[in-house]
């Protein structure tokens, strides 16, 4: 994994497109529907993406995500992927000590980290626990009802 930076935090950087290139796009594939409508919209299109403004690819994969300006937009979020992964995302949450989302997510363990594997063995050990528990409880509710029932019943045919 490639070490993270945010962009935009130099005082020598601006997150405003630079005049040259306002309303500039660049979009892959050049034939794509996009494209299209917002040349019909007024944007103009360029041939190179340190260029534009706005970036559009149908592959985000040809997306240069370390070149990228921070002035510039793009149709994907670099690491996109790991954000709709339902362990990272909740990995994400605690980092970001995130307490507040985190008490709407059922409790949830990252089989990867070994930590996180003994809890989840313990929560499924303490409900099997429990299961039995319940479970007799109900026999022995069942026995003692049926225990009763019989035994109440030669007295009402008396």
């Amino acid at each position: 994994r490639r070490d993270k930076k945010i962009r935009c935090t130099r005082t020598s950087e601006s997150s405003a497109a630079p005049l040259g290139a306002h309303r500039k796009f660049y979009a892959q594939p050049e034939t794509s529907k996009v494209g299209q409508a917002l040349s019909a919209r007024g944007w103009t299109r360029v041939s190179n993406p340190r260029d534009a403004e706005l970036l559009w690819y149908q592959k985000k994969q040809l997306i240069d995500w370390p070149h990228l300006a921070c002035w510039q937009r793009a149709n994907h979020m670099d690491h996109e992927a790991t954000m709709s992964h339902k362990g990272h995302f909740y990995d994400y949450l605690k980092r970001a000590n995130a307490t507040a989302a985190l008490r709407y997510l059922p409790d949830t363990y990252a089989l990867y980290d070994a930590t996180d594997r003994a809890a989840f063995a313990r929560a499924v050990l303490r409900d099997d626990a429990a299961a039995e528990a319940a479970a007799a409880r109900a026999a022995n509710a069942t026995t003692t009802t049926n225990a009763t029932t019989t035994t109440l019943t030669p007295s009402w045919v008396l």
